[in-house]
């Protein structure tokens, strides 16, 4: 059965608040858990089903992030001499309309020349550890055309905004297709995980381009909800999206969470990533850490709480970081005081430094631009362009 499915993997934008984050990366390399990339969930839970063909399609903007942290799939076992993994063809490279039926137009040769049957379409943006060789079975035991993986979520909880959730009947089938905008408490939240035959997906496409009617891979399916039998498949574990600022902060503060951490992390179905070679992280006498997820690498010397570190990070004698997210090669120097702040890679916190915000708004420094005194005051006033 396996061998039967090949994988696309949906770049989607994220919301505009996120800019600080993606100027120079694309948003499925985005580092989460310190050692992670966005896209690593989506690429394990593929492997992990034994599917050897995987296409990435959709949004390449800043994709040179990307295209170096997947190199020829070998993490993920996917650097082989039949299948393996493949950058599609974008449509237009102007356009900011993401996974546009003209871009699987533009592919038909790869969907063509694949010997696979069936396609499952993953938004890396949908994070969770997920047993997709179960959708499958269910998805080819009552003959369906189209099925959509969900999960039902009693409180939202501020959680899950603009991602779209779904209508089903008595029989599992799906009625509608809506958007979530926190409106209701209970929704059925599409994890934008969809299996699809080859040969359905090139006819619909082929119908709406002989009608000049080009829209998104979703516009396709919720344009023939009348005439396909599609049903949901029911996911009940971990779920967590990422498209803001604030979800990719809960979400890396949510791995603080040890059941959470087990469940996404789990020995049956692992989660791969790209290799470093890191040396063991060095904790000095005078180093606290309490409950944080340190990555190799680094050098304590003052206090961690609550807070997830990238690789080769140092904090100095004297510096507090609580609740904060710390991306690679940073260094937090002597006296500094940092709660609740996201610090992109390369970044230098100057000595005495104090960076407060609230969870609820996470504060981002980005990529290198460097903290002192002066540049601090500046950010707060506005100053600094973006």
């Amino acid at each position: 059965m396996l061998n039967k499915y090949l994988a696309l993997i949906t770049l989607n934008s994220p919301l505009d608040d996120m800019n600080a984050l993606i100027k120079s990366r694309n948003h499925a390399s985005l580092p989460v858990g310190g050692r992670y990339r966005l896209i690593d969930f989506a690429l394990s839970n593929i492997v992990n089903s034994n599917i050897t063909n995987v296409g990435i399609i959709g949004d390449f903007k800043n994709s040179n992030s990307l295209s170096d942290h997947i190199v020829s799939g070998g993490p993920w076992d996917l650097d082989t001499k039949n299948d393996g993994i493949f950058f599609l063809t974008k449509y237009d490279s102007h356009s900011s309309t993401v996974n546009s039926l003209k871009d699987f137009e533009a592919n038909f040769r790869y969907f063509l020349k694949s010997k696979q049957k069936h396609i499952i379409l993953i938004d890396p943006s949908m994070v969770c550890n997920i047993d997709l060789k179960k959708v499958m079975e269910e998805h080819e035991s009552d003959n369906r055309d189209v099925t959509i993986v969900y999960k039902e979520v009693n409180d939202l909880s501020g959680k899950f905004y603009q991602c779209d959730t779904i209508e089903l009947n008595n029989e599992n089938k799906i009625t509608n297709f809506g958007t979530n905008l926190l409106f209701e408490k209970n929704k059925n939240i599409s994890l934008d995980i969809f299996i699809i035959s080859k040969s359905k997906l090139i006819e619909l496409i082929g119908a709406q381009i002989e009608n000049q009617k080009y829209g998104t891979f979703k516009h396709l399916i919720k344009n023939n909800l009348p005439l396909l039998n599609i049903k949901g498949y029911t996911f009940n574990g971990y779920l967590s999206q990422i498209k803001s600022i604030k979800e990719y902060y809960d979400f890396n503060m949510d791995l603080l969470n040890l059941d959470i951490r087990k469940e996404l992390f789990n020995t049956e179905r692992p989660i791969y990533t790209k290799r470093k070679d890191s040396p063991s992280t060095i904790y000095k006498d005078k180093s606290c850490v309490e409950n944080s997820l340190i990555s190799n690498g680094c050098q304590i010397m003052g206090t961690v709480k609550n807070s997830i570190l990238g690789r080769r990070v140092k904090v100095d004698e004297g510096a507090i970081v609580e609740n904060c997210i710390i991306m690679q090669s940073c260094h937090i120097k002597a006296n500094s005081h940092l709660r609740s702040v996201i610090i992109d890679k390369e970044n230098i916190i100057s000595e005495g430094s104090i960076l407060n915000s609230s969870p609820s708004y996470p504060f981002v420094i980005e990529k290198k631009i460097g903290i002192t005194k002066e540049t601090w005051n500046q950010l707060i006033r506005g100053d600094k362009n973006d």
